[in-house]
């Protein structure tokens, strides 16, 4: 699963987003190349920080506490690469999409912020030890950086042609996302004696629903754009 959301998922994701800039004549290629190398660098080593409930031999855990550390030096070169691609970025770029991927940025950052936590012996414990936290980190893996940003791009792709998605159906599922992520760390909170919380699990189970109805409210928006647009046409 690691190679699935460090790898080709965030890769997947990382060239849509260059292609796109690339299109625009925003980013040079060598641009590109480099942050290829780092996380191509970085993507195998971080495997060990999935795994350090075993209980690793000294060099492994050292390559571990390294793959965290180089993560962080993607974060750091991404970080960098901003300014040029907000200076570049098109006057068209969708405010929706730019909430959207704003949203993808801080999850990255929350992201690697963890990974770094989880080096330390007392924290991986919790963290590879309690289910809410392992299903929360993931979530903000596949949901809060993976499915945010593919909705960002779609929704920009979509507005230069001006159909936008449904911004009702967007936010219902980013609601029912982000509410999901707030139960899941309030029940990660329980393992230093934090009161259980009341309810949480019918509470996630309304949040999984609301993410459900908006992402069909997005689906059938689109496909009645385009029956619009047909009409239009003939």
């Amino acid at each position: 699963m690691h190679f699935q959301y460090n790898g080709w998922f965030l890769f997947s994701c990382f060239g849509l987003l260059f292609s796109y800039l690339s299109k625009k004549n925003t980013l040079p290629l060598i641009t590109n190349r480099k942050l290829f190398i780092v996380m191509t660098a970085t993507v195998g080593p971080t495997y060990l920080l999935s795994i350090l409930w075993l209980k690793l031999p000294a060099a492994l855990r050292l390559t571990a506490d390294i793959a965290g550390v180089l993560q962080l030096l993607v974060l750091i070169y991404i970080v960098r690469l901003l300014p040029l691609v907000k200076k570049n970025i098109p006057l068209n770029f969708s405010k929706t999409t730019g909430y959207l991927w704003s949203m993808v940025f801080i999850a990255f950052i929350i992201k690697i912020i963890l990974q770094l936590l989880s080096i330390i012996p007392f924290l991986s414990g919790y963290a590879f030890g309690f289910r809410p936290i392992v299903i929360g980190y993931l979530h903000l893996s596949f949901l809060g950086i993976i499915s945010f940003f593919i909705l960002g791009y779609i929704n920009q792709e979509l507005s230069e042609m001006k159909h936008p998605l449904s911004k009702t159906g967007l936010w219902i599922f980013v609601a029912g996302v982000l509410v999901q992520e707030l139960i899941l760390m309030f029940q990660g909170l329980e393992v230093i004696e934090f009161k259980p919380l009341r309810y949480a699990d019918m509470i996630l189970f309304y949040a999984s629903i609301a993410m459900g109805i908006g992402l069909i409210w997005t689906t059938l928006s689109v496909k009645k754009d385009k029956r619009s647009a047909r009409t239009s046409e003939t």
